[in-house]
């Protein structure tokens, strides 16, 4: 997560855009969160938020986050490529002669 390495690099103070309405109004209380799959992720977010001295949650609109968006999504598939080649090499391991 983002938090994270804001945290490793000792940030203290942050701001979070987002452009999901939803997430801004859940981080900032104003809803609850109602998916049981994401209420581990919500609370872990909390959890990390809650380690910085002062944090803003604010909306950013969809057309002036594309380069956000570009990011999170070259991020994720990154994520996915290495997830990928990892069950790959260990299913190479698996299969070599000992």
């Amino acid at each position: 997560m983002g938090l994270e390495a804001l945290i490793r690099l000792g940030r203290k103070n942050i701001v979070v855009q987002s452009d999901s309405q939803l997430l801004v109004r859940q981080l900032n209380g104003e809803y609850r969160v109602k998916d049981e799959k994401l209420k581990e992720l919500f609370q872990r977010a909390v959890s990390l938020l809650r380690q910085f001295d002062s944090y803003r949650i604010v909306h950013v609109r969809r057309e002036f986050n594309k380069l956000a968006d570009r990011m999170a999504n070259r991020g994720i598939d990154e994520a996915v490529k290495s997830n990928m080649r990892a069950k790959v090499d260990q299913a190479i391991a698996l299969r070599a002669p000992a």
